[in-house]
């Protein structure tokens, strides 16, 4: 389960009378009751741990951690500044000056908060994004840091989709901005598509993603069950904040690791939205099959290129457990993440996701889903404005990956007997993987 949230000393007294351990819908209907003086005081004190509280509305939490991600930047250079010394040789060194390693920690991941709310803008000042900090701790994951930014306002919008990826991600390692455009690009898109419909894209670095591939733990699910945990609370928080009269058409993404841990919200977390997106996943880990994401009257969609060496991870089952058990288990004790949800048997609505050009598996595949003009953002497109439908209808669903098929003639030519008719079998060969892909063919 997440962690509980912290409560900074600094603004305690603001923060004693905010219902910390309530659900969402509880914290909703405190800040309701509030009188505006109250609301207003508690937004001039803006406590941390409040502008991360789900139930709160998003331009109270934006607000809230916009002053405390200045508070951050400002705590290390006000010194710098006093002291007419650089800010580097604050940071080297944050005890001499009267300052902890925390205070450089949430310094450095507040510049990354701020540099990804001025790359999610945009660089036209007559036409900027409407973006909001929609979640805010630099300290969190040992340093890692937690925060989501929305382009858009996710209480007002028809349409929301969150975006979760995978490894090698974090605020710390600049995921927010740093030419990572996943957000943005499919923002861009939708408002192309219906420019008289709000939409709200968050871009959800709310968990603990492996470090990258030669992270040992991206071979196991724990950190997706455990990051599943907490986006289920996020995205569940989001239908607090809403009228229920306007009940938004809602949409989770993940990408890589980050599509096993969106299919372990659904499955292990209890986490309700209408559609669930997986791209080049490695596996689904608690969910064996659509079904298991509970999704009422959704899909789950699958992007898998063909050339996605990840995407083919899950095609393997579970011989990495086998494999793992017959080592002595040196990734602990389970393996693996599951099963691919690009096979023919999951379930799932696979949508074209092929890279251009692209003829042989290569890892460099693995990070094109959100190219601006690739069919798998176009496909993407259509389902976070509600319209999946349009994907049979121009032509993007993908067929699945099946396993081998055990297959006789209907014919045979004899001489002298003429041709004879057999009976014919078509069948798949039990307990053989998934890895016949019919989009190979487009290529």
């Amino acid at each position: 389960m997440p962690d509980p949230i912290r409560v900074d000393p600094r603004t305690a007294a603001a923060a004693a009378a905010v219902p910390f351990d309530a659900n969402a819908d509880e914290v909703s209907a405190w800040w309701a009751s509030l009188s505006q003086p109250a609301r207003d005081r508690l937004i001039a004190e803006h406590p941390p741990a409040l502008g991360n509280l789900n139930g709160i509305p998003a331009i109270v939490r934006d607000t809230i951690n916009t002053a405390v991600m200045n508070d951050d930047l400002a705590r290390v250079a006000d010194v710098a500044g006093r002291l007419d010394v650089p800010v580097d040789a604050v940071m080297k060194s944050p005890p001499q000056y009267g300052l902890s390693n925390d205070d450089v920690v949430r310094y450095r991941n507040a510049g990354q908060a701020k540099s990804g709310l001025d790359h999610d803008r945009g660089s036209d000042p007559g036409n900027p994004r409407p973006v909001m900090l929609w979640a805010y701790d630099p300290v969190a994951f040992n340093g890692q840091g937690r925060a989501a930014i929305a382009i858009g306002n996710p209480d007002t919008s028809e349409d929301i989709a969150v975006v979760v990826p995978g490894a090698g991600s974090s605020v710390a390692g600049g995921w927010l901005s740093a030419g990572h455009n996943a957000a943005i690009n499919l923002y861009d898109r939708t408002v192309v598509a219906q420019p008289d419909v709000d939409t709200s894209v968050i871009a959800w670095m709310g968990y603990d993603a492996p470090d990258g591939f030669d992270d040992q733990r991206i071979g196991t699910p724990w950190l997706a069950r455990e990051g599943g945990a907490r986006l289920a609370q996020d995205v569940n928080g989001l239908w607090a904040t809403r009228d229920s009269a306007t009940a938004p058409h809602l949409s989770v993404i993940g990408h890589s690791y980050g599509a096993t841990t969106v299919a372990d919200a659904f499955a292990g977390s209890g986490m309700r939205a209408n559609d669930a997106i997986l791209l080049g996943t490695p596996g689904t880990d608690l969910a064996r099959r659509a079904a298991d994401f509970q999704l009422d009257g959704g899909e789950v969609y699958v992007g898998a290129a063909s050339t996605d060496p990840v995407s083919w991870i899950g095609a393997s089952g579970s011989v990495p457990n086998k494999l793992n058990e017959w080592l002595g288990h040196p990734f602990g004790r389970y393996a693996g993440l599951g099963i691919d949800p690009a096979g023919d048997g999951f379930g799932s609505v696979r949508f074209k996701a092929e890279v251009p050009g692209a003829h042989a598996l290569n890892l460099r595949d693995h990070s094109h889903y959100y190219d601006v003009g690739g069919e798998a953002l176009r496909s993407m497109t259509h389902i976070v404005t509600g319209d999946g439908d349009a994907l049979s209808r121009e032509g993007l669903v993908a067929r699945g990956r099946r396993q081998p098929h055990f297959t006789t003639p209907r014919e045979l030519t004899i001489p002298g007997l003429g041709r004879i008719r057999l009976p014919h079998i078509d069948t798949r060969i039990p307990g053989t993987p998934a890895y016949i892909d019919p989009e190979a063919a487009r290529q």
